[in-house]
């Protein structure tokens, strides 16, 4: 029983004395709460304790750094500002003509074919004339065969200059061209390497890099309409090709049918002079 009773006793003190431990640390927790909130109240007195001429002072020192900081960083931004707008419009103004550039090939190039078109109709209409050249009697006026060759000649002839003027209209549209495409590359370069050396330490750089970095993405644009541009031009020299050898093919038949009727006029002309001598 004395035993039992020991055990019992040690096990009520052992649980007081984990009690009082807990209680300590509790109080300890409580002590560093205490000391914390102490301190925050001290620091908050000494600040009540500066007089408030004091606090107004560093308040207006601090508005006047900003102030300073906000005119110092539009003084910088603006002609950086200023140079983006002008490269904008400048490529903008760029773009637009490249773009009508492209509308006149286009329109050229309709014009083209559209001649090609009308040269193969004038072929019809030539051999029809030849024919009814042909049929008509040996006896049909003279001025008649006169007036219909030179007609077919005069339209060859018109076609033919035409033609040349579209052509070389053509090569000065795709000249154009080419000088803006180099223009607009040579213009980027220099921009970026200007702005790439500053964006690297300073943070309104980097903001008008990004910008010429977007405007470069926009302008790939015009550099793509420029290479279909020239996908144009090959196609548009083909067809002077067409059209050089359609007019030759166009004016050598006109000269050898014009041949053939002076040589049919001339036997006509024979064959009268023979009948008038005769009937003398």
């Amino acid at each position: 029983a004395t035993r039992t009773e020991t055990q019992a006793a040690t096990a009520k003190v052992q649980k007081q004395g984990e009690e009082l431990v807990q209680e300590l640390s509790k109080a300890t927790e409580e002590v560093r709460t205490l000391r914390e909130t102490n301190s925050i109240k001290e620091r908050t007195l000494s600040l009540l304790d500066t007089p408030l001429a004091e606090l107004e002072q560093a308040i207006a020192n601090e508005e006047r750094k900003l102030a300073q900081l906000q005119s110092e960083w539009g003084e910088h931004r603006a002609p950086l500002a200023a140079e983006i707008d002008e490269h904008e419009a400048t490529m903008q103004e760029r773009r637009e003509r490249a773009a009508a550039k492209l509308a006149q090939v286009r329109a050229l190039r309709a014009e083209v074919k559209a001649l090609g078109a009308e040269a193969a109709e004038r072929d019809e209409t030539m051999a029809r004339l030849q024919s009814e050249i042909k049929q008509m009697p040996k006896s049909a006026p003279r001025a008649m065969y006169t007036r219909r060759i030179l007609d077919i000649v005069k339209n060859v002839r018109k076609q033919k200059a035409e033609i040349g003027k579209i052509l070389a209209d053509i090569r000065e549209v795709q000249k154009g061209i080419n000088t803006s495409t180099d223009t607009l590359q040579r213009s980027f370069a220099t921009t970026d390497e200007l702005i790439f050396r500053d964006a690297v330490k300073d943070a309104a750089s980097k903001k008008c890099y990004k910008a010429l970095a977007a405007m470069h993405e926009a302008f790939g644009q015009l550099v793509e309409k420029s290479t279909q541009m020239g996908t144009v031009s090959n196609a548009t020299r083909d067809l002077q090709g067409q059209v050089d050898e359609l007019a030759a093919r166009q004016v050598g038949g006109a000269i050898e049918r014009i041949s053939a009727d002076i040589q049919e006029l001339r036997e006509a002309n024979a064959a009268l002079e023979a009948q008038r001598g005769a009937s003398r």
